[in-house]
């Protein structure tokens, strides 16, 4: 487990995502402010006070994971979609190692590992609320092309996540 300095950390590296929700809503993306705004409440609810096995935890991970397959969803035909699923890709290859130097007892690597993934999730937010965004229900149509891989590629992120 975390010492408290470590966790410490980030906890407050979770404030980040009430920074992105709150630029979400003034560039008029609500339905991603609602996501990084979850995301902000469930992480701080979990780093107060982190325990490995709590419901906390639990809850910030499941929020976390819809909130990237969400992400990956919604950044579907966006102005700046390229970016967007580049950072999202940097954090969840973040996440990946920091779980992999966790296990390997190198835990102010974790720590390290995670603050970049609160960081590169948070940039990938706001880069998407930046540009252009076509209405949700253009989201749908999925299987014209590119669509149905980054649809492909959201869902083996959301089942790898869940594996680990």
């Amino acid at each position: 487990m975390y010492k408290p300095q470590q966790y410490s950390l980030l906890y407050y590296t979770s404030w980040i995502a009430l920074f992105s929700g709150i630029y979400a809503m003034y560039q008029n993306c609500y339905d991603i402010a609602l996501c990084n705004l979850c995301v902000c409440c469930t992480s701080l609810l979990h780093w107060r006070k982190p325990f490995a096995i709590s419901w906390f935890r639990s809850l910030d991970l499941l929020i976390s994971k819809l909130a990237i397959l969400y992400g990956v969803f919604r950044a579907y035909k966006s102005q700046y979609f390229f970016f967007a699923y580049l950072y999202g890709a940097l954090s969840t290859y973040c996440y990946i190692l920091s779980t992999y130097c966790y296990d390997l007892g190198y835990t102010w690597r974790a720590v390290v590992l995670h603050l970049f993934v609160h960081l590169f999730a948070n940039v990938s937010s706001v880069i998407l609320c930046t540009g252009y965004l076509q209405p949700i229900e253009a989201n749908f149509q999925v299987f014209y092309p590119y669509g149905f891989l980054s649809m492909m590629i959201g869902l083996f992120g959301f089942v790898f996540f869940t594996y680990y």
